[in-house]
């Protein structure tokens, strides 16, 4: 993960604790709920794990609109990723669901990490059934730690977005909130 020790480089992390956190860390919260009533679920976001690169290459590769000279641009990187794990409109990794069918799929509060999910994806070629907003929060920080981008993660009601700070690195991820 050479982007955390060169300091010239734009995902750079000039204290090891940080660095700690944010890139070996494998296991975190995802916070979801309404407005008044938020709370956590545990993920295994895994990026460690033997199936995680290949599958952030292949995402990357699979990536509409980004050329390989802009693979150096963690924003272009965050954005790709985010928009490769939703299957609708890039055949991405995970394809959504809130209308509370599942029986040919997974339950998306089923889901208690990214590396099924994109282990799923790598064996069979085709999108992952179900995730929902939370579920794609956690995949897309996955997906992007072997960028070792600093990212907070936030989703929001049927929808989610990767938000890469280099400024001020946070690691919350946020599902839906009413």
């Amino acid at each position: 993960m050479h982007a955390c020790s060169d300091t010239d480089d734009p995902a750079h992390l000039p204290h090891s604790a940080g660095r700690e956190e944010y890139v070996l860390n494998e296991v975190g919260k995802i916070y979801g709920g309404s407005h008044n009533s938020v709370q956590g679920r545990p993920w295994i976001f895994g990026q460690l794990r033997d199936a995680v690169l290949p599958a952030a290459c292949h995402m990357l590769d699979s990536a509409r609109g980004l050329r390989d000279a802009e693979r150096g641009d963690p924003v272009r990187v965050a954005r790709a990723i985010s928009a490769i794990v939703n299957s609708v409109d890039d055949d991405g990794v995970l394809l959504g669901r809130w209308d509370g069918v599942y029986a040919d799929g997974t339950k998306p509060f089923e889901w208690t990490g990214s590396v099924p999910i994109l282990e799923e994806r790598m064996q069979t070629g085709r999108p992952v059934k179900y995730g929902q907003c939370w579920v794609f929060a956690g995949v897309v920080t996955t997906g992007e730690a072997p960028a070792a981008l600093v990212q907070s993660t936030v989703c929001g009601r049927k929808k989610f977005a990767s938000i890469t700070s280099q400024t001020s690195p946070k690691r919350i991820h946020l599902g839906a909130l009413d």
